[in-house]
């Protein structure tokens, strides 16, 4: 394997650390890694038009072979995505002879047997489990993995986990091969199977280790491999006729009122668009669709500012957080100000209707 390097500043800002290019000890470090720090899988490398976040459900996570069977196989790491999307990781060093051929069979077992024989509920208790051991609360963790501003309630744990369970049963997933070095052969096979398989998604993660000659610092550089122009044509069609409005929403709590929410947009001439657990709502600025608010499973209805701010409405924003501060809403983020549906009344639906107006008038005046 050649010995590539980088190079970091260390603590003289004109000294250069050079960092040399080092194979695993033990596949047990790699795998432990990934455990404590998630985000060595690059999210953004996988979609970089919506970064992928990981909560870990469980690190050798026992699967069986039959319904209400024995654990027979164990898998590497399972977490979950934002979005709900299980993803199974399997490790391996360069050096295991089995990278090339037999890890492919290995995890198709996996895929097809958890499937089939993990039952509803599964996941979440996995979760649970991994959160416990770890001194942390599962709700938090939830917390950070969707960018709530606030833990999830019961209801929305709730939400999210039928999400989950619907994927897995659907056979809805993700299947990373993580290694410090991924031979050719093995990225030819990823790459077939990802651009052949529809539900599935299949890449391969180099994830290289560098090491200074003190063995004091370490730094890893990760690289996703095996995605094509046709494969990721092919999953974004796929997402799209997986998900509806009817299917989103049976997994939300409080539906009445985001029907309500949605049939408010529509007589506005509003966009309402599904997503894997979220919806947006779009209306036409400047001649072209833009996204203004988002509804999130917490149960939360998001007013989200980024995209008129880029496309330079600053009046219509201030006027938006104005009629929301009037009714008791604040930002939570720099472009976000959350409606919490247990505080909604009758003047929260007449101020979104008044909202929903300044933005049709808005496009008035530039039509």
């Amino acid at each position: 394997m050649s010995q590539s390097r980088i190079f970091i500043i260390g603590e003289q800002p004109d000294r250069l650390v050079p960092m040399t290019e080092s194979p695993y000890d033990a596949e047990r470090i790699l795998q432990e890694h990934l455990a404590s720090s998630p985000d060595l899988i690059p999210g953004d490398q996988i979609n970089p038009a919506s970064p992928r976040r990981w909560l870990l459900v469980k690190r050798e996570a026992g699967i069986p072979s039959e319904k209400d069977g024995a654990t027979y196989w164990s898998l590497d790491h399972i977490f979950v995505d934002q979005d709900g999307i299980p993803t199974l990781v399997e490790c391996k060093r360069f050096g295991d002879p089995r990278l090339r051929r037999e890890v492919v069979a290995q995890m198709l077992d996996y895929a097809a047997n958890a499937t089939v024989n993990w039952p509803r509920g599964k996941l979440r208790l996995l979760a649970e489990e991994t959160a416990q051991s770890t001194d942390r609360l599962l709700a938090h963790e939830l917390r950070k993995l969707l960018q709530a501003e606030e833990p999830l309630t019961e209801e929305g744990q709730d939400s999210f986990w039928a999400i989950v369970d619907k994927n897995l049963q659907k056979g809805m997933l993700r299947l990373l091969f993580v290694s410090d070095v991924i031979p050719k052969e093995l990225r030819r096979v990823v790459e077939f199977l990802n651009a052949k398989m529809e539900d599935v998604e299949i890449l391969a993660v180099e994830l290289k280790q560098f090491i200074n000659t003190q063995q004091t610092l370490k730094a890893f550089v990760p690289r996703v491999l095996g995605q094509t122009e046709l494969a990721l044509t092919q999953k974004n069609a796929m997402k799209r006729r997986a998900t509806s409005m009817e299917n989103l929403l049976a997994n939300y709590p409080q539906r009445p009122i985001f029907d309500r929410f949605i049939q408010l947009a529509r007589r506005h001439g509003h966009t309402v668009e599904p997503g894997i657990t979220n919806f947006s709502i779009k209306c036409s600025i400047d001649h072209k669709p833009l996204a203004y608010a988002f509804g999130k499973p917490a149960p939360v209805l998001q007013f989200y500012f980024e995209y008129l701010h880029l496309a330079g409405h600053f009046e219509l924003i201030d006027n938006i957080a104005k009629a929301l501060r009037e009714i008791g809403y604040s930002y939570t983020g720099k472009y976000a100000i959350n409606i919490d549906f247990s505080t909604i009344n009758e003047s929260t639906f007449d101020a979104i209707d008044h909202i929903m107006t300044l933005l049709d008038q808005c496009e008035e005046s530039t039509a």
